[in-house]
């Protein structure tokens, strides 16, 4: 091996020289962040590292100089990105209070909206469908998802649900299902959003609404940006089920949990109806107007479609994603069983239906007797020193905003003049109060937020990458 006159290795050294530092999974977006080099891998690392440095001493210096990136991109990215909707959700204790609330509103909705799809039957395919009548395991449901849908798949990361749902028409929409923008695919931050509509007709309509240049960046600088707009189609394939979750004891075990998980979210989110009792009175008028009877198989791939798509909820994978759209975006369409297996199942289905119920039973012991108050009331701590923060920090950004000269009191916003500082603080909060809350968040995001995201085990980091090249050091 040998060295270079500077001192530092031969790149013959590098190229053998390989350390497991140098991968990372490309589950999260990729982006350029200002003033943020990409991340260096251990190889170019250990090009500018003295001949005599041991492995040992150069994977410790490595650790450290990555300990130190980390903390940089931690900052700068809050600093970019804090002060958007989807951040101040999660780390804002009055913002998360009424994404809680909001949230609730919209499964009341989807709650009704989707019960009264099941009720009126039009969840089933009909008795002539081959597929229903010949394979008693088929997904013998129409998704509602699919064909009357439109799907937007770059909406800026900085546009609010509700400049989204603005520019909607008043009618034909019947549910909108946001995703995350940290849960985009690589490179880049933006939000999917799918919309359904009632016909396929109006979901071509939308497309046309919807095509075209639109101007996002609610309470700040605003952007014109063209949105890509298409109707969605099916997915070519769902992912299978082990054949041991067809064993009769398994669906009778699926559909008696999913009841209960059911019940069980309703209760969470305080919805008053039950959708045991939609599904049992689907299941009285089913076999007439032209549908197959209801079968337990029928009942569970109902039941696990509606608390996806209500509660967020992936039954067969186990996950809780805050709604659908994150789920769909993640996983895509809901599991289908498969026709095919053996009746005796292998050591690696066992482990998958023993994986299965403890991640079911996990989550009914988890919400169990709770309800979103209480997840609100466990925020009262958080939110009295938040007000506190929010009346001092008020008192001061109203202050900046005006002068007084000469016993005349200006608003420096729009250079109104008044006669006494009261009337310009009644101004301020009456006339300028979207500017005025907006520096007011950004001062308590600075205060609160950035403690929140750091100690937020939890949350996702995007990888940096060269802007010149859009390329990071992991492709």
């Amino acid at each position: 091996m040998s060295d270079n006159e500077d001192g530092s290795r031969s790149r013959k050294y590098h190229v053998h020289h390989f350390n497991p530092l140098d991968k990372k999974t490309r589950s999260v977006p990729h982006i350029p962040l200002a003033n943020v080099n990409a991340r260096r891998s251990f190889r170019s690392f250990m090009y500018h590292q003295p001949a005599d440095i041991t492995p040992e001493e150069a994977h410790k210096r490595y650790v450290r100089e990555m300990d130190r990136y980390d903390s940089e991109v931690l900052h700068r990215f809050f600093e970019y990105y804090g002060g958007e909707e989807w951040m101040y959700e999660k780390y804002i204790p009055s913002k998360r209070h009424q994404r809680l609330q909001d949230r609730a509103s919209e499964i009341l909705s989807l709650h009704k909206k989707l019960s009264d799809y099941v009720l009126n039957g039009g969840i089933l395919a009909p008795s002539e469908d081959d597929s229903a009548v010949k394979d008693v395991y088929a997904r013998r449901i129409h998704d509602d998802i699919f064909p009357a849908c439109v799907r937007v798949n770059n909406l800026p990361s900085s546009c609010t649900r509700a400049e989204f749902r603005a520019l909607l028409p008043a009618e034909g929409v019947r549910c909108v299902y946001f995703s995350d923008p940290l849960v985009c695919p690589p490179p880049g931050l933006a939000r999917f959003v799918w919309v359904t509509t009632d016909t396929v007709e109006r979901a071509e309509q939308l497309c046309d609404v919807l095509h075209g240049e639109h101007e996002f960046g609610a309470g700040g600088e605003k952007k014109k940006m063209k949105l890509n707009v298409e109707t969605e189609t099916p997915m070519r394939r769902n992912a299978q089920l082990p054949f041991i979750a067809n064993q009769p004891e398994k669906v009778a075990w699926d559909l008696d949990h999913l009841k209960q998980l059911c019940r069980i979210l309703e209760h969470f989110w305080n919805v008053p109806s039950s959708f045991a009792d939609t599904l049992e009175a689907l299941a009285r008028t089913a076999g007439t107007a032209g549908t197959a009877g209801i079968t337990d198989i029928d009942r569970v791939f109902v039941f696990v479609f509606f608390i996806r798509r209500v509660f967020g909820y992936d039954y067969w994978r186990g996950t809780q994603d805050e709604e659908f759209g994150v789920s769909l975006q993640r996983y895509g369409s809901d599991m289908v069983r498969t026709p095919i297996g053996d009746t005796t199942p292998s050591a690696e289905e066992e482990a998958w239906w023993e994986k299965h119920e403890k991640e079911v039973n996990a989550m009914c012991e988890k919400l169990a007797g709770k309800d979103v108050e209480g997840e609100v009331k466990a925020l009262e701590v958080e939110e009295a020193g938040e007000k506190e923060l929010r009346e001092r920090v008020t008192s001061g950004i109203v202050s900046s905003m005006m002068e007084e000269k000469e016993g005349v009191w200006k608003c420096l916003r729009c250079e109104k003049a008044f006669r006494g500082k009261e009337f310009v603080e009644k101004h301020l909060n009456e006339m300028h109060k979207d500017v005025v809350e907006q520096r007011v968040i950004q001062k308590i995001n600075k205060e609160i937020g950035i403690e929140q995201y750091l100690k937020d085990d939890k949350k996702v980091v995007p990888v940096i990458i060269d802007p010149r090249s859009m390329k990071s050091h992991y492709s």
